[in-house]
């Protein structure tokens, strides 16, 4: 009795954990920061779409001091089932090609003890900055 117990409120813990999982991870919040001539951090929130297992989310951004472009955050799981961030930067003035950031793990931006997280970011033609990932509230 007091196992068939402990498995319910398990079953119950988890999936209310992965409930709030998908409902934290769908919209994040990116800033980018420390790019060689930038005037200020740019921030702006990205709402992303299921598309399949994945998720994918577009949104223009606005850098003071080298103008406006493209961000898309792609919500990615591994064969394990281990999701992951991963943004893109693109349309910048300037920018001679392409930009992508290494992968943010999932759990750590939206997870149960979620917290910023932020990566180098270098866009090919600008310079090396930081891209910041986090849920957005």
């Amino acid at each position: 009795m007091i196992i068939g117990i402990l498995l319910i409120v398990v079953l119950v813990a988890s999936n209310t954990y992965g409930t709030a999982f998908a409902q934290d991870c769908y919209k994040v919040k990116v800033t980018i920061s420390d790019l060689p001539k930038r005037t200020a951090d740019a921030s702006t929130q990205v709402a992303l779409s299921k598309t399949g297992p994945d998720a994918k989310g577009t949104t223009s951004i606005s850098i003071p001091g080298i103008g406006s472009g493209q961000v898309v955050v792609l919500l990615q799981t591994d064969p394990s089932g281990i999701y992951s961030y991963r943004a893109q930067i693109g349309s910048l003035p300037g920018q001679t090609g392409g930009s992508e950031s290494s992968t943010i793990p999932a759990d750590t931006v939206c997870g149960l003890f979620s917290r910023p997280v932020s990566e180098d970011l270098n866009i090919i033609g600008i310079g090396i900055g930081s891209l910041t990932i986090t849920a957005a509230k």
